[in-house]
């Protein structure tokens, strides 16, 4: 039952990647590295054992302890204000 819920996830992620244009998730990811309590060590630890965007987010979502859709949602509120202030900015 796990690994199906996990390959309907990465799948529902995948679709909602889909609809954003390559830059913008580049500039989310680069902004949560930027303005998160997660060190830039830990951070490209995360990029470097990942293969795509797509599970760079869904591990960012571990480190950050939040959901992946919550990365992706411009209205996500992240703990850090100025975190949010920047996904939005960057987002649009």
């Amino acid at each position: 039952m796990q690994i199906e819920s996990d390959k309907e996830l990465k799948w529902n992620i995948l679709k909602r990647l889909q609809r954003l244009p390559y830059d913008q998730i580049g500039l989310i990811r680069r902004s949560v590295m930027q303005k998160t309590s997660c060190t830039q060590s830990k951070y490209y630890r995360v990029i470097q054992e990942k293969d795509n965007d797509v599970h760079v987010l869904i591990a960012l979502s571990e480190v950050l302890n939040c959901k992946v859709d919550d990365i992706i949602n411009p209205g996500y509120e992240f703990k850090d204000p100025q975190l949010t202030k920047s996904v939005l900015e960057k987002v649009g």
